[in-house]
């Protein structure tokens, strides 16, 4: 599911504050070809949305950041196209966090884990079943 040549790349906004898992993270995402922008906090990451003017379709998020709620928000009403992941460390209650989320992943999965979920999320729905009418009758 990676994009081919000339088309265009998916973005993901990252907003977590441990740098080091940023880095983890979006060093991978860039690996398996997606495009990551990693952001500290909500300032960080408005900042940077901004600069760039870049369209966001997948949204990872520690809901435990002062703020990362609203922007969620915000980005969602922006763009109604945006999927949400939720960040959870090893001790959080995934139930209590993820309201509002397409999925949840914990901080410390594989790079295949998250590629998975990742993927998931991204995949566009099946469209609906149609009938086809040949002769004024379904078929």
């Amino acid at each position: 599911m990676f994009p081919e040549p000339g088309e265009s790349e998916i973005t993901i906004l990252i907003v977590d504050n441990d740098l080091g898992f940023l880095f983890w993270l979006g060093s991978e995402l860039c690996t398996a070809g997606y495009v990551a922008l990693p952001a500290e906090d909500c300032q960080n990451a408005r900042r940077l949305l901004n600069q760039l003017q870049v369209g966001v379709r997948l949204l990872l998020v520690n809901y435990g950041i002062i703020g990362t709620q609203v922007l969620a928000s915000e980005l969602l009403r922006a763009n109604g196209h945006l999927k949400v992941i939720a960040l959870l460390g090893d001790e959080d209650d995934r139930d209590a966090k993820v309201d509002g989320a397409d999925a949840w992943q914990r901080r410390n999965s594989r790079p295949s884990e998250w590629l998975q979920t990742i993927q998931a999320v991204l995949e566009p729905e099946p469209p609906a079943r149609s009938m086809q009418v040949t002769a004024g009758k379904p078929s």
